[in-house]
Parts: structure tokens; C-alpha cells; sequence
């Protein structure tokens, strides 16, 4: 009788856990998969933001280009001034020319050092916000793989077919979530 009354307090007892393990799988899961989902906003947030950096750039070029344009009208213009000048004396043709020359190299240094110097810092800030975006991620891949392997050591724990198959599905997900926000991350899209 004893035997039979411990055979079923042992099921009980088997049943509670198993019980208590899949809720806290599921509470688990539930916990990765918004971690996840948080990881890939994140992930998300810093693509826009480097494709405005990028646009930023872009409008940066497109200044330069239309600065380009307008010195090389000027150096049109001067060599029109040039020619019309030839009629005058030549010592204030020459003396005119220079000046304006004078002008516009020192326009033009000033207009490149500017350029220059909000290139470089736009450099600087996207490189800064790209390593902090990729140790941010390298860490999240860490804790992901830790996570990983804590749900691989539970399932090689496990006896039961039906929690080792869940496991199994869950660890597929995971590794299939890790995949496509390195995906997305890398600006590979769908």
C-alpha cells in the first residue's frame, strides 16, 4: 500500500515539476522574445539613423559641388574681366586681377577648411555611434548565446520527448531571431 501511495506521490510530484518547468520555459521564451523584439528596434533606430548620416553627407556633396560650380564661374568670369580689362592699363588690369584672384583663394580655402572640418566631424560621430551600435550588439549576441546555451543544457537535461522537442523549437527560434537581426543589422532587408 505504502509503495502504491509513494508510487503516485512520485508522479505528483513528477507531474508539479514538469508543470513548473514548462512555465518557467514559457516565461522564459516569453522574455527572450521581447528582448528580441526590443534588440531589433534598437537595431532599427540605428539604420535610420545612418542613413540620415548618410543623406547628411550627401547634402554636404551636393554644397560642395554647387561651391565648385560657383568658383569655377568666378574663374569664367575673372578670365571675361581679363580680356575686357586688356584695354586698360595694364598695371591695373594686373593689380584688379590679383585682387580678385586673392579673394576668391582665400573664399575658397575658407569654404574647403569648413567643408573639411564638418566632414570630419560628421566622421567622427557616425564612427563613434557605429562602434557603440556594434559593442552594443556584440554584447547582446554574448547574452543571446548564453542564453542559448543555458536553453541547450536544459534541454540535454531533459528526458521527456515532449520537452526536448519544444526546447528544440524554441532553440531554432532563437537562432533564427539571432540571425535575422544580424541580417537587418548588416542593412540586409527582405
Amino acid at each position: 500500500m505504502d509503495t502504491m501511495h509513494d508510487n503516485a506521490s512520485e508522479r505528483t510530484l513528477a507531474s508539479e515539476l514538469i508543470k513548473a518547468n514548462q512555465k518557467a520555459e514559457a516565461a522564459e521564451t516569453e522574455r527572450l522574445r521581447i528582448e528580441s523584439e526590443r534588440l531589433k528596434q534598437q537595431s532599427e533606430h540605428y539604420q535610420e539613423q545612418v542613413r540620415l548620416m548618410r543623406d547628411q553627407t550627401n547634402v554636404l556633396k551636393d554644397q560642395a559641388d554647387r561651391n565648385m560650380e560657383a568658383i569655377a564661374t568666378l574663374h569664367d568670369k575673372l578670365d571675361h574681366v581679363d580680356e575686357h580689362m586688356s584695354g586698360h592699363t595694364h598695371e591695373t588690369g594686373v593689380r584688379i586681377y590679383r585682387n580678385v584672384e586673392a579673394v576668391i583663394r582665400d573664399e575658397q580655402k575658407k569654404q574647403t577648411t569648413e567643408l573639411k572640418n564638418v566632414q570630419k566631424r560628421q566622421s567622427e560621430d557616425f564612427d563613434d555611434s557605429l562602434k557603440r551600435q556594434t559593442d552594443t550588439l556584440t554584447q547582446q549576441m554574448k547574452l543571446l548565446n548564453e542564453r542559448i546555451n543555458k536553453v541547450e543544457k536544459a534541454v540535454e537535461e531533459s528526458n521527456e520527448k515532449d520537452k526536448s522537442a519544444l526546447s528544440i523549437i524554441i532553440l531554432v527560434g532563437l537562432i533564427a531571431n539571432l540571425i535575422v537581426s544580424i541580417l537587418l543589422f548588416l542593412g540586409i532587408t527582405f
